[in-house]
């Protein structure tokens, strides 16, 4: 929690910010949420992707409703969807929600 916008060219000016699959390490939430507020200009959207990993993404989406508006999406993108039901389907025993399927937050 200690960077600055001073510490990061550009800061303030991001339309947006994209994460993928990085909210599991719960110690670092807190800081991530920071960083997503240095970054963002006013208006800004962060998009990230990451599965619930037990409740990781939940203790996530929590932090960051102190700052931001998050929606949560299951069925963001068709082919994304297929690949998900088909996997469900035909590999039960291996394929994992919780930890392979990613949900969009936004």
């Amino acid at each position: 929690e200690g960077l600055k916008p001073s510490d990061v060219e550009g800061a303030g000016e991001f339309d947006f910010v994209f994460a993928s699959d990085c909210l599991f390490f719960e110690r670092y939430q807190s800081a991530l949420v920071h960083t997503l507020a240095v970054l963002l200009k006013p208006g800004g959207t962060a998009i990230f992707l990451a599965p619930t990993r037990g409740k990781t993404l939940g203790k996530f989406v929590a932090l960051a409703e102190s700052r931001f508006h998050i929606e949560q999406s299951e069925r963001y993108d068709e082919e994304v969807w297929a690949a998900h039901s088909k996997a469900l389907a035909e590999q039960p025993e291996t394929y994992k929600v919780d930890i392979h399927f990613p949900l969009m937050l936004t």
